[in-house]
């Protein structure tokens, strides 16, 4: 199902006054801007460009209805189940050590990263046969970032393998390293309070975050591995001097009502 996250919208306190628009632009100042913005997301599902399209319409015009007046910015992330991660030129590791590795897919990425070396990977190609997906020399493009990159030892031209956990699938994804990356401000609200966007889990051991175009996700990734799932983010950046106390009891309601209209 679809999920709404909400840190503090959905609970603004009430102020009756004029006066009491100070007291409001100053819980608002005290919290985290991540805070007051809007998560939507939708957990563990089978890539479908059409069930994307149509999830997307859903939420853009819940979000169009209910909180157009407040939003600033709205970014879109994909995230994919975890694989496990193999270097395509040594033996492939085996053992509950063994690294591991997913995808990612951010709108405007190229906006908040620096690319230390390489290029932007292009994207996958529409349209491949069968036959031509079968070819074990097809791979695709991705990037990775700097700290990622020196934990697997992997620069630009290196290629890595994703072998997804059940083993009765057809052979792993060859990626090819076209770029190297960092944040331009790791701690920048686009981020969204996710300081493992470039690295993985601390807990999980040796991670590969790979950046891939949103393309590449729908006509490679999915056709390749049919059975990867994923998870869809939708943000919505909010604006903190459009809220004062004229508005704030219709927002909170606004905010509550979206979620019951989207789970």
């Amino acid at each position: 199902g679809v999920l709404v996250a909400v840190a503090f919208l959905s609970s603004i306190p009430l102020y009756s006054n004029a006066l009491d628009d100070l007291g409001l632009a100053h819980a608002l100042r005290e919290k985290p801007i991540e805070l007051l913005d809007v998560h939507i997301y939708a957990r563990s599902y089978h890539i479908d460009p059409e069930d994307y399209s149509r999830g997307r319409e859903l939420v853009d015009r819940q979000a169009s209805r209910n909180i157009k007046s407040l939003v600033r910015q709205e970014e879109r992330y994909i995230k994919s189940q975890t694989f496990y991660a193999a270097w395509a030129d040594r033996p492939i590791p085996s053992g509950s050590a063994r690294p591991k590795g997913y995808f990612q897919v951010f709108t405007n990425l190229e906006k908040h990263i620096t690319l230390l070396e390489g290029h932007y990977p292009d994207p996958f190609p529409s349209g491949l046969s069968q036959e031509e997906l079968a070819d074990p020399g097809l791979e695709i493009e991705a990037m990775i970032g700097s700290e990622a990159a020196e934990t697997f030892g992997v620069g630009v031209g290196d290629r890595l393998l994703f072998i997804h956990p059940w083993s009765d699938l057809p052979q792993p994804i060859t990626i090819k390293l076209t770029g190297i990356i960092d944040p331009i401000d790791p701690k920048e609200e686009f981020w969204f309070l996710n300081t493992e966007i470039f690295t993985g889990p601390k807990d999980e051991g040796t991670v590969a975050p790979l950046f891939i175009p949103e393309q590449t996700l729908f006509e490679g990734v999915a056709r390749i591995a049919p059975l990867t799932t994923v998870t869809y983010h939708w943000f919505y950046y909010i604006d903190p001097a459009r809220i004062n106390t004229q508005n704030a009891e219709s927002i909170k309601n606004a905010i509550n009502r979206m979620e019951r209209q989207i789970t």
